[in-house]
């Protein structure tokens, strides 16, 4: 069976991206291609005025996969930011921390989140 064509889909998703990046009125380098957007975190949830953009893109990546049989997924990677009174927990363990030093910040820690589109 042929691969379906995802370019209208990739299209579609950048295009998204790009009108939400304008909105928010920033341009970022980012090393990963599945990095979309930042959001601000609120007590270990999106913060209201950016829950819409995080469900538009979860809508419009689960309407691919119905439409294209693909399989990819939405994830938000918390960041510490600056000034971060939860930074302790992610310090070296034998300096007092929870975790360790760890890859991934728990988003009830996190000042803000980074949303990626993965395959699975």
């Amino acid at each position: 069976m042929k691969k379906p064509h995802l370019w209208g889909l990739h299209l579609c998703v950048n295009d998204y991206i790009r009108c939400i990046d304008a909105q928010k009125g920033y341009t970022m380098t980012r090393y990963s291609t599945s990095y979309r957007f930042t959001v601000r975190m609120v007590n270990g949830q999106v913060a209201p005025e950016d829950q819409a953009a995080v469900d538009g893109l979860r809508t419009v990546v689960k309407l691919g996969n119905s439409a294209f049989g693909t399989s990819q997924y939405v994830k938000l990677q918390g960041r510490l930011g600056q000034n971060n009174p939860n930074a302790w927990k992610y310090r070296l363990r034998r300096n007092g921390g929870i975790y360790g030093r760890a890859q991934c910040v728990r988003l009830p820690d996190a000042a803000t989140a980074d949303v990626y589109v993965y395959d699975r």
